[in-house]
């Protein structure tokens, strides 16, 4: 069963690791896919995709400053799906994301 409103918030152009920890499973480190994805709705085009890793019972999913940083402010829809070893998909978490401005921007990194 999907964990639902997993819900976070987050400044654009911040690192962020997001953390889920997969209620009815003790170990999911065996699954063949981890992947979540951010749209503005449900039924929107996907503006990120991520893969993940697995420990014991958690899924983590890393997001970098370039994932964010062009996206606009706001509220999106987030999903997490797994694939298991026999490639049987379930949702194992979804909710909603706030994305915030920011102020500073980050720096430019010469070359």
């Amino acid at each position: 069963m999907a964990l639902i409103e997993q819900d976070f918030e987050m400044w654009a152009g911040d690192d962020m690791i997001l953390v889920f920890t997969i209620q009815d499973e003790e170990n999911i480190e065996d699954v063949s896919h981890i992947k979540w994805a951010m749209a503005r709705s449900v039924r929107g085009p996907k503006l990120i995709n991520k893969t993940g890793t697995a420990t014991g019972n958690q899924a983590f999913i890393v997001l970098e400053e370039e994932d964010t940083e062009d996206i606009r402010p706001g509220r999106y829809y987030h999903e997490l799906e797994i694939t298991d070893y026999q490639g049987r998909v379930s949702t194992a978490a979804l909710g909603s994301m706030r994305i915030w401005p920011t102020l500073i921007p980050q720096p430019v990194e010469e070359e």
